[in-house]
């Protein structure tokens, strides 16, 4: 099975990409940045989300069967603005659901996010429950 994971160098992805590893999955980290865990460096390819046609000829190329989109800017700036400071988790993540679209072989994809597209001391009632209360929640 085929795997592609976006952000896959970052502290999450490297967790993930080292609890798959042993699986016989074959690998795909689709990232701006070189692993946090050098030993992962083979499963590799330096890419930009915010590049539409580069994304596109990833997922295509590599044709994975499953998608974990890590890929964001995770940190809170209340002091930019959603378009300047955010363009990766909108834009990016637009990016990245049109390549899973354009892909057949995809079955199966997770979109992640963090409990920042939800206001603490509320939970969410559906999947399109969005109760943002910071810049970063609404990205």
């Amino acid at each position: 099975m085929k795997i592609l994971v976006t952000g896959g160098s970052g502290f999450i992805g490297t967790n993930l990409i080292e609890a798959i590893e042993g699986s016989g999955a074959i690998i795909l980290n689709y990232s701006l940045h070189p692993p946090l865990n050098p030993k992962q460096k083979e499963f590799w390819r330096a890419g930009d989300i915010l590049d539409r046609t580069q994304t596109m000829a990833a997922f295509q190329e590599f044709r994975p069967v499953r998608v974990v989109h890590l890929a964001a800017r995770a940190e809170c700036d209340e002091n930019t603005t959603l378009e300047d400071g955010y363009r990766v988790n909108i834009d990016g993540t637009r990016n990245v659901l049109d390549a899973i679209r354009a892909t057949p072989s995809i079955q199966r994809a997770i979109i992640t996010s963090s409990q920042f597209v939800c206001a603490p001391g509320r939970l969410p009632e559906s999947d399109t429950d969005y109760f943002p209360e910071t810049i970063y929640g609404e990205s």
